[in-house]
């Protein structure tokens, strides 16, 4: 299997239309919650772009529920309950 990398402007990326059958979007810095929601909108709609018809996202992101360890060691919060975002297919 070969997998193909590129790191883009999340609202113009360079590949051309129907050209992969996965996008992965790794968001672990916050980028998509930190944007304005138009420029989301616009990379939603780049991301779709690229897509071949009937391809799949996958976004990687921090759970932002869960707090320093310090803090839950310390008795200050409960631990984040954390549930599954993935669907079996």
């Amino acid at each position: 299997m070969l997998i193909e990398v590129e790191i883009a402007p999340p609202t113009s990326l360079a590949s051309g239309a129907d050209a992969f059958d996965l996008a992965l979007v790794d968001d672990t810095g916050g980028l998509l919650g930190a944007m304005r929601p138009e420029e989301r909108v616009l990379t939603v709609r780049e991301i779709l772009r690229v897509l071949r018809p009937g391809g799949r996202v996958m976004v990687v992101g921090a759970d932002a529920t869960r707090r320093p360890r310090r803090a839950r060691l310390a008795g200050t919060e409960r631990p984040a309950v954390r549930s599954s975002a993935l669907a079996a297919s």
